[in-house]
């Protein structure tokens, strides 16, 4: 708990929140660790739309079915990862699976809940903080589009 918590600190997304509002995030998250090869959930997966946080350990980001999958991403220590889920309640868009022995703090929907209730202030963050994710990972996907000149139809 301690180095999830040094690891939010010096993580700049973080960087509006208060010490005690770092501290109570983590006190909302569950530990949990999966071993490398494990999946964390699967793409398609309707599940507890839970978000995750990386405290050791590496992701790979799959999509597709056995023998036709594409990495999408990798990410390591600092990073989060599931927030489309946990802000839309949808199955999940993609597999996560551990290329590392991975230790993660996830964050339930409910705890985001409880967060909404009694600390507004800090809960409107943390949102920002996904969105911000969100919108990041959007614009690196619109410049892998552009370098492979490939369309998408919004219907």
């Amino acid at each position: 708990m301690e180095m999830f918590l040094r690891i939010l600190k010096t993580n700049d997304v973080f960087k509006r929140f208060a010490n005690e509002e770092l501290l109570l995030l983590v006190k909302l998250c569950e530990k949990v660790k999966h071993k490398r090869g494990e999946k964390v959930f699967a793409e398609k997966q309707s599940d507890d739309c839970a978000v995750y946080f990386i405290e050791e350990g590496i992701i790979k980001i799959v999509k597709g079915s056995a023998g036709k999958e594409t990495t999408l991403a990798m990410f390591g220590m600092g990073n989060i990862f599931g927030e489309m889920s946990f802000l839309d309640g949808q199955a999940r868009s993609a597999a996560i699976v551990a290329d590392e022995d991975l230790v993660l703090y996830k964050l339930l929907p409910e705890k985001m809940r409880e967060l909404e209730k009694n600390a507004p202030e800090t809960a409107i963050k943390l949102l920002r903080v996904f969105v911000e994710k969100l919108i990041s990972r959007l614009r690196q996907t619109d410049d892998a589009l552009v370098e492979k000149k490939a369309k998408i139809i919004i219907t």
